[in-house]
């Protein structure tokens, strides 16, 4: 609700909000009405237990103290056993709460360990996907199918290259499975199989559509995920100018909201800066410029090119202006058989060409050199 309270207002879903917060706070009060109830009878049956412990034995013995055939002394030592007994005896009645607690915690913590390991497990069992460091210059994958965790293939490449020192665009339907290629590329996709290989000692960097704001002062934004004493203020600073960003340059020390102060399109160039600042040999953007109006993005990437000549660019993007912005483009187009263009069932039949899968080929780039003609089939889901 913090991030997305202008969005509710906007669309006037205070009603909407109500009613899905209270049903969601509905269970939780349930729950602690069930708690409340439970203990309420569990305290009233050990209160009452160990209330009439104590006058048992009295009424047990009574009767042949007054006849007089045991003596006051015999009857309190009669008592004291029976309290030794009962006390022996009731140990689960009186630790039952304490058990019921240390029974949870240890299914919480099992089943915590379980999933760690479970999580350990993924990429590791064959099929998998394998990430190798090699002394060549590109970015190689080689017989890799992408899965979802369920095990449906989404991706498949037999052979891609990317050059190094070069501006690459991806490009195609969505859902596609774009960003999936490239979280595989940056090692933080398990599901699948084949082999990565990626320069030894390169760097990567990898700029999503919405990038992460962390809370505090503008330079710990900027400097993210390194410590803000990084660099120095006059390196942040200009780093904030490059971006288009000069209006914050002095509030490098301020704190704020930064995510809710800063729009879409001021997030993604304080992403940029990042970028300036780290200067990776290799950054993948996946739409991280489509908050910008077209001459801006124009603007970042020639930015971009001439203040890291050696930093190759590789690029997610459906604005067709991006096109003239790279070197090379691989485009996902999907492997049709027979589609109709003025087919009545035209959504069926591109729904039965995505199962067919994509193909990932390299077009040439207006005034730019183009690349290897490259295929890499898709299924619809990405």
């Amino acid at each position: 609700m913090r991030e997305y309270g202008e969005q509710v207002a906007l669309l006037r879903g205070e009603s909407a909000e109500r009613r899905i917060l209270g049903g969601r706070f509905g269970a939780i009060v349930s729950n602690f009405y069930a708690i409340v109830s439970r203990t309420v009878k569990l305290l009233t049956f050990t209160t009452s237990y160990f209330q009439a412990n104590v006058v048992i034995p009295y009424i047990i013995v009574a009767p042949y103290f007054f006849l007089g055939r045991i003596t006051l002394g015999q009857m309190t030592q009669t008592a004291g056993a029976f309290g030794r007994v009962e006390s022996a005896l009731t140990f689960f009645i009186a630790r039952y709460q304490s058990l019921a607690s240390y029974k949870a915690t240890v299914e919480r913590l099992t089943t915590f360990r379980a999933a760690i390991e479970e999580a350990r497990k993924i990429g590791t069992k064959p099929p998998c996907m394998e990430h190798l460091r090699h002394l060549d210059r590109d970015l190689v994958l080689r017989d890799v199918v992408l899965s979802l965790p369920d095990g449906r293939e989404i991706v498949y490449a037999h052979k891609l290259t990317i050059e190094a020192g070069t501006t690459t665009l991806v490009s195609g339907p969505s859902g596609s499975g774009k960003s999936t290629l490239f979280r595989a590329i940056s090692g933080i996709w398990p599901y699948g199989s084949g082999t990565i290989e990626r320069p030894a000692d390169a760097t990567f960097m990898l700029l999503p559509q919405r990038p992460y704001v962390p809370s505090g002062t503008l330079k710990t934004a900027v400097a993210y995920p390194s410590v803000p004493d990084a660099y120095n203020d006059e390196a942040v600073r200009e780093s904030l100018r490059l971006a288009r960003l000069s209006p914050l340059a002095s509030e490098i020390d301020s704190e704020d909201n930064w995510p809710q102060r800063l729009s879409g399109g001021e997030q993604q160039r304080l992403a940029i800066a990042r970028v300036l600042l780290e200067k990776p040999d290799w950054l993948f953007l996946d739409e991280a410029t489509s908050a910008l109006d077209e001459e801006l993005e124009a603007e970042i990437y020639r930015i971009l090119i001439e203040a890291l000549p050696k930093t190759t660019i590789v690029s997610i993007g459906h604005r067709s202006t991006l096109i003239a912005l790279h070197r090379h483009r691989f485009e996902m187009t999907a492997r049709r058989r027979d589609l109709r263009a003025n087919s009545k069932d035209r959504g069926r039949d591109l729904r039965q060409a995505c199962s067919q899968g994509f193909q990932l080929m390299s077009r040439r780039s207006p005034g730019r050199r183009g690349g290897r003609v490259l295929r890499v089939p898709v299924s619809e889901t990405r």
